[in-house]
């Protein structure tokens, strides 16, 4: 057999071994920082098919390569109940739209997604009330000066 023929059919077997690897080392763990029970499912690590960060974010502002929108304050405006509904029967028509999860989660795990959604609104408000203090603060050094 001719050399290059042995270089390609090398590369050709070399192929699985290549994709077994990547799929070996794709298959992460939870990182040890994940405390909240929510956060571990909606990061997708209970099962990779209820994966909300994909479209929307780790932190839940959605991401620029999908259509998945904020939804940190989504409780806060639409109510526990509207957003529990989303989350076991989807939201949307189309190529776009969010599945519903009703069949691979269980009615705590929704309520641990809900609450981890919940921590969200509490950070973004100390944030908030954060940047209104420093923003007080900074026009009243500018008068007093």
């Amino acid at each position: 057999m001719q050399k290059k023929q042995k270089k390609v059919i090398a590369f050709f077997i070399s192929i699985p071994v290549i994709i077994t690897l990547l799929t070996m080392m794709s298959q992460t763990t939870a990182p040890e920082d994940i405390k909240h029970p929510g956060q571990y499912i909606y990061l997708g690590y209970k099962d990779p098919d209820v994966n909300c960060a994909r479209c929307h974010g780790k932190t839940g502002k959605g991401t620029w390569l999908s259509d998945g929108p904020d939804i940190r304050d989504s409780i806060k405006k639409r109510g526990r109940e509207k957003v529990r509904k989303y989350i076991l029967q989807g939201k949307g028509e189309g190529e776009d739209a969010m599945p519903g999860f009703a069949d691979k989660l269980t009615d705590e795990e929704v309520e641990q997604i809900l609450e981890y959604m919940t921590y969200w609104e509490k950070v973004d408000s100390l944030l908030q009330n954060r940047t209104n203090i420093n923003r007080k603060d900074e026009t009243h050094d500018a008068q007093r000066r």
